[in-house]
Formats: C-alpha cells, sequence, structure tokens
C-alpha cells in the first residue's frame, strides 16, 4: 500500500483521538438489538453450512502456501475434502480428494509437494497435477476402462490478488473480483501475499458458534476491558476507523505511538510502523495487517451450532534469514495465539454458555459496533434471509 494511503489513514486516526470518538453508525441504526438465535438456530446454521461454505468460493490460501509445481494443501473443514495443488504450468487447480476407484482418500497430510501427481494408498490408481488418471495398478487384471471418464473431480478455483479462492462443490462460481470489488482487490494485491513466508500455524477447537467467535475480531471496543496487559498496552481501546466493501470490510487500529507522528513533516511518517489493519473477507476470514507479519485466521461452522474451527496462521512478510529472526516471528505467532486463546475465546466460550441457557433473549450491538451490524445482516442476506431480521424491535428508552 502506498505511503499517501498509510498516511491518509494515520491522520483519520489522529482526528478520531483528537476529538475522543471512533468510527460510528447513525443514531437511528444502533443500539441494535440482536436475537441470539443467529447463534443458536439449528436451522439457520444448516443454512449457513451450505450456502455459506459449500456453494460459494472461500479464501483457502494464499498464493505462496502452493509456490512451487506440485505444492498442495488439503481442506475438509467444509465437509468436503479438497486438494488444492500447482501444475507443472503453473496453475493452481483444485480437485476432490477422492480417488475415482473406490473413493479412497488421496493425500492425508496437511500440505507437502507431490511434483509427480498423486497416488491412492488404496489400490495405486495413480494421476497427475492435472487430475488426469494415468496408471492403473494391475490394469491387465482389473479390465479395460475409459480413464478420460475417471479424472479427479474438478473443483472451481481462481487465483488473483495473491488469494486463492475454492468452490467447495463444482458449478458456476462467483470470481474474485465479484467477491472483492476493484478497490479491496487492490488492497489485496498490494500486500503481495504471493511472496509471504509462513512462520508457524495452530487450531483453535471451540464450543462457540463460528460467528460469535467472529464477532471477536471486527471491533476494537473491547481491547481495554479484555486486554488489559496484552494489546491494550500497545494499541488504542475503542478507536478505529471503519471502510466497507460491500459485505467485507477493513478496520484500522491505531497503535499508542501513532501521536508520535505529529511532531514529524508527513514525508518522514512511516506512519504503518503506528497502527494495524485488520480485514473481514466475507464469510470467514479475518486477517490483521502490520509492517512485518499477516495473521491470518479462518473460521467454519463445526458439526453443531454451538461449535467451530479457528485455523490460524502468521506469515512474516519479509524472508527470515537469521536464526534471531525466525525466534522473532515465531514469539509473535505465540503471542497472538495465547492472547485469541486465552481471552478473546476465553470470553467467547463463556458467552456462548449463556446463549444456551434460553434465558438471555438478545445482544446489542453499539453505534461504535457498525462493522457488526453490517457483517450479521450480510450473513443473513447471503443465505436469502431479509437482513434486518437479525434485529428485534425493541424500545431503547
Amino acid at each position: 500500500m502506498k505511503n499517501k494511503e498509510l498516511n491518509k489513514a494515520a491522520k483519520r486516526m489522529l482526528d478520531l483521538i483528537d476529538s475522543g470518538t471512533t468510527s460510528m453508525t447513525s443514531e437511528d441504526v444502533a443500539p441494535y438489538y440482536v436475537d441470539i438465535k443467529t447463534y443458536t438456530d439449528n436451522e439457520i446454521f444448516e443454512l449457513e453450512k451450505q450456502k455459506l461454505f459449500k456453494e460459494r468460493p472461500l479464501l483457502m490460501a494464499f498464493s505462496s502456501d502452493v509456490k512451487d509445481s506440485g505444492d498442495f494443501i488439503t481442506n475438509e473443514d467444509t465437509g468436503i475434502p479438497i486438494i488444492i495443488t500447482r501444475n507443472k504450468k503453473g496453475t493452481v487447480k483444485a480437485y476432490l480428494n477422492v480417488c475415482r476407484h473406490r473413493g479412497g482418500r488421496l493425500l492425508d497430510k496437511p500440505c507437502g509437494n507431490q511434483s509427480r501427481g498423486f497416488v491412492c494408498p488404496y489400490h495405486a490408481w495413480r494421476y497427475d497435477l492435472d487430475g488426469d488418471l494415468i496408471s492403473i495398478y494391475g490394469e491387465e487384471t482389473f479390465g479395460e476402462i475409459d480413464r478420460s471418464l475417471h479424472s479427479l473431480i474438478e473443483l472451481p478455483v481462481e487465483e488473483k490478488y495473491g488469494l486463492i479462492y475454492v468452490q467447495p462443490t463444482p458449478g458456476p462460481a462467483q470470481s474474485i473480483d465479484d467477491i472483492l470489488g476493484k478497490d479491496l482487490g487492490n488492497q489485496m494485491e498490494s500486500w503481495t501475499l504471493d511472496s509471504v513466508h509462513l512462520v508457524n500455524r495452530g487450531i483453535f477447537d471451540m464450543p462457540t458458534n463460528w460467528k460469535l467467535a467472529m464477532d471477536t475480531f471486527v471491533e476494537g471496543y473491547h481491547f481495554g476491558p479484555l486486554h488489559p496487559e496484552t494489546i491494550a498496552l500497545g494499541s488504542y481501546s475503542n478507536v478505529m476507523i471503519y471502510d466497507r466493501y460491500n459485505y467485507n470490510h477493513r478496520l484500522g487500529f491505531p497503535s499508542l505511538t501513532i501521536n508520535e507522528l505529529k511532531d514529524k513533516p508527513e514525508k518522514d511518517w512511516e506512519a504503518f510502523n503506528h497502527f494495524s489493519w485488520v480485514y473481514f473477507l466475507f464469510p470467514n476470514i479475518t486477517f490483521f495487517v502490520n509492517s512485518a507479519f499477516v495473521y491470518l485466521f479462518e473460521l467454519y461452522p463445526g458439526k453443531e451450532v454451538g461449535e467451530h474451527l479457528t485455523r490460524f496462521s502468521t506469515y512474516s512478510r519479509f524472508e527470515m534469514k537469521t536464526e534471531e529472526e525466525k525466534d522473532a516471528a515465531q514469539e509473535h505467532f505465540q503471542f497472538i495465539y495465547s492472547v485469541v486463546e486465552n481471552e478473546d475465546y476465553w470470553v467467547s466460550a463463556n458467552v456462548m454458555k449463556g446463549f444456551k441457557s434460553g434465558l438471555h433473549p438478545y445482544s446489542v450491538f453499539g453505534r461504535n459496533e457498525l462493522s457488526l451490524i453490517n457483517m450479521h445482516e450480510a450473513f443473513r442476506e447471503s443465505v436469502g434471509l431479509d437482513p434486518s431480521g437479525v434485529r428485534l424491535k425493541r424500545s431503547r428508552k
């Protein structure tokens, strides 16, 4: 992202700090009362799993995750086993992770390299990186078949801006540009996600609804109360700038050091050392970008409405050449993992317990939580429900 854009964002944050406020929606929108059925209703949950996690493209990888021919990652968090790989021509491909003989799992590892293609461990049927069946073990006894009818089942996939989107079911799929829009797409490209360097990955398997977990990432109102000894030591609480891009959004959170910019000419600012971006990419991705790292969170519904899985990955924006740099990157990963596990997801799990009681009928989103309001209305609209249906009509008195 160009310095001019970063400086502009820093000015917006400084204006909010100076005026003692934050980005807010209008008084006729919030306080906004939210029916907690959005987190507990099984019918809504099943509709979301089908419409949001099977029938639309999802961000499943950065380009750097499958950089070379034969590199692969697997994903079955939607309930559908998927292989994402890069063929010999450099094109990203996605397949059902299922052998066309008798349904054996081709790959049972989360990532790796299979430059010679895929071999089913069950009966050794072999496929190339384009998904074509190239050999059948013991073909002389198996009998002759038309191999072209037994290629791997291909899934819609697109790579652009360093992002790889896969639709878990065959059929027409939205393009990345349709999902993100031009402005947000250009921002994604500016982060050079095709050349970031993986630091580490972690998993959270939590007894909370996936949307409740996502709520913890889309506002800074809680920084001071929930993170007094971690995030709040370096960041302002309840100060953020907000930009909406259709169903997606971007939040800017200023560091306590941002006021140092006031004493420098703008040409010397290096503004991105004093704030971070947090992106929400509909429906299940949030990732943080700062001057050194990218922190990616992928949230998936669990088997039950009150369960979900989060995959967390940390990437360095620069090559880690020394042991000191590698150790420092691991410390950053461990810090964020610990904050999410012991603070954000701790409180999320406790909130879910209260919701399960059936005695707490609604939650309230404030004017300073406009990102939550827009996100939840987008969840409903995208599955064919009335977007305002999440809102309970209650008096503010």
